[in-house]
């Protein structure tokens, strides 16, 4: 039943989210006509509704995977923390794949679409561009802390793949882990440095 319900939630969250990029596809497809503000406003705040349906989807379906993460292990008889999670990823995938496409839907609407709503909206404003370490106020700068256990490395690197691609100020990292999860951890920045050349 969790497993339904979570799916069913993407889902609706997904189709709800496709349904205000439908809405400015169509109203910037009339460009020729005179910028209409309260069509503006009414798509973003349905863009900044759909992004938070989207978020809670997700986290319902992260507390999924955690749930049958440690049912498996315990069934194992194996410990949460040392268990690995592709032991779970055959009945997990078919949720995987479409929160895989909520979240880039999700990011198309909170690190694209609502901005942009809200640069029309709000008048002009400086572009927002991938940070390349220049332009921000000097000093200015977002701390994160990360705790990596055991091989859980790169179940969060969507995440800190986002930030990383999103930021627009410095960004520090601070990595707290046991042996095992720091050492994960830097083989998960070895091979996103070889992948992406960041």
């Amino acid at each position: 039943a969790w497993r339904l319900h979570s799916l069913a939630a993407l889902r609706s969250a997904i189709l709800d989210g496709d349904r205000v990029k439908d809405a400015w596809v169509a109203y910037h497809g009339h460009s020729d006509t005179p910028q209409d503000s309260r069509a503006l406003e009414a798509i973003k705040l349905d863009a900044m509704h759909s992004s938070r349906k989207l978020s809670y989807a997700m986290l319902r379906a992260e507390n999924f995977h955690a749930f049958l993460h440690a049912r498996t292990a315990h069934q194992a008889d194996q410990q949460f923390h040392g268990f690995d999670p592709e032991h779970v990823r055959e009945s997990y995938q078919p949720l995987l794949d479409v929160y895989k496409e909520a979240t880039v839907l999700h990011n198309l609407l909170v690190y694209n679409l609502i901005p942009n709503l809200e640069g029309l909206w709000a008048g002009p404003q400086l572009p927002r561009v991938r940070f390349n370490g220049t332009g921000s106020r000097p000093g200015a700068a977002v701390t994160l802390l990360v705790v990596s256990l055991g091989e859980w490395a790169k179940t969060g690197f969507l995440t800190i793949w986002s930030v990383l691609l999103y930021r627009t100020c410095f960004l520090r990292i601070f990595v707290m882990g046991d042996p095992g999860g720091l050492f994960n951890w830097r083989q998960a920045v070895e091979e996103l440095q070889g992948n992406e050349g960041t």
